[in-house]
Order: C-alpha cells, then structure tokens, then sequence
C-alpha cells in the first residue's frame, strides 16, 4: 500500500467455534458491510485469532477469529496485550496475529490451514 493509500479491510467481524462447532449465533459475518477503509496509520490487514477454554462454557474449547485493520508495527505486542487481558477463569490461552497488505486479503484462503490437512493426509 502506498503512502497517502489507504487500505480497505474487513473490520470488526468474527467467526466463532465452541468445542470445533460454529457459531453462527455468537458471530458477526464478514460480508460488503465489514469492508471499511482504514485509518490513517493502518498499513495492513489482520486476522487475529484467539483460543481458550473457559469455564463459563464448561471447559469447552472457544475459538475466534476476527478481521480488522491492523499494523504489522504492533504485531509482536497484540497477543502479550490479549492474554492479559482475558477473564480469569480462561485456560490454555492461544493467539495468532497474519497481517497481508492488499485490499480485503484477509478473506482470501488460509494457505497455512490447507497445508496443516494436507500433512494428515500422508
């Protein structure tokens, strides 16, 4: 992207699994209404993505991963900010942060997903 730019993004919705199961009901679609240009000082797109087991949903594994605006500046400080963050009675905690720069490519296909089932496959 260059200077004076800015990039278009999904922002601010969220796909949401209990135990591997979707929830539709708990998530927010990414569709033409998410896209939004980023502010001024976002030079990428990001799918932060978070796991935990909370005993609000009876140990079950909580999934989400959400589409925003993002620097790739702040990448290595997101998660440390997360865990912090979390209810106390979350565990086994997990976050993940990919950011691309071209417009609305965080909704292309997750290449590292497909590569991971291509392995279980040999």
């Amino acid at each position: 992207v260059m200077s004076g730019q800015a990039i278009k993004c999904h922002q601010g919705c969220t796909e949401v699994k209990i135990d591997g199961v979707e929830r539709r009901d708990m998530a927010i679609p990414c569709n033409d209404a998410s896209i939004t240009t980023c502010p001024e000082g976002s030079d990428s797109c990001m799918i932060y993505k978070i796991a935990a087991r909370s005993e609000t949903f009876g140990s079950a594994l909580l999934e989400a991963k959400t589409y925003m605006c993002g620097q790739i500046a702040y990448k290595d400080t997101i998660c440390q900010a997360a865990e912090k963050s979390i209810p106390s009675d979350w565990k086994d905690f997990q976050c993940s942060v990919k950011f691309c720069k071209t417009d609305r490519c965080s909704m292309e296909p997750d290449e590292d997903e497909d590569e991971e089932k291509d392995d279980e496959d040999q």
